[in-house]
């Protein structure tokens, strides 16, 4: 019974952070109009962000 109601807590907590998520998504959707070149300019965004985590993971292991 424990483990069963563990199991609801756990998949309750990730159904409420994908559902943040999409919240989040679709007023910044709403916002933009979802325009091509505002989805370019997110992906570059993340590919920096990407580009700069690895950076720093390098020079963290030299």
């Amino acid at each position: 019974m424990l483990i069963f109601t563990y199991y609801l807590i756990t998949q309750n907590a990730t159904l409420r952070q994908h559902c943040h998520a999409a919240t989040h998504m679709r007023t910044r959707k709403a916002r933009h109009g979802r325009t091509l070149q505002y989805i370019k300019q997110e992906k570059k965004k993340h590919e920096n962000k990407t580009q700069r985590h690895i950076h720093n993971e390098i020079k963290a292991h030299t």
